[in-house]
């Protein structure tokens, strides 16, 4: 997801029909800040929405150079963790293959 400032109900409703109620292998999920923006997910948004969507591995994609890698990877990896997902941030250069995790 890109460019993405909202991930509600019938989003979600969307997206498990056009799935088949499977399970996500891989999602790329939009992170801009730390702080709200009107047409990109925050960081506490867009974890709040990939553990929604439950996939077996999330990158987050898109960072600012506001958001603090090494901190921000932590924290994404501790809340995935909790939740038995698997979860990272992207970075320049990052080759993502079949069944990452």
């Amino acid at each position: 997801f890109s460019d993405i400032s909202r991930f509600d109900a019938s989003d979600e409703e969307r997206l498990r029909t056009a799935v088949g109620n499977k399970t996500i292998a891989l999602l790329m999920m939009d992170m801009l800040s730390i702080t709200q923006y009107f047409s990109h997910f925050s960081t506490d948004q867009a974890l709040e929405a990939a553990i929604k969507i439950k996939a077996k591995c999330t990158y987050f994609v898109g960072m600012s150079h506001t958001v603090d890698y090494e901190k921000c990877n932590r924290l994404v990896e501790e809340r995935f963790g909790k939740k038995g997902l698997v979860g990272h941030l992207a970075f320049d250069g990052c080759v993502v293959y079949d069944g990452a995790t």
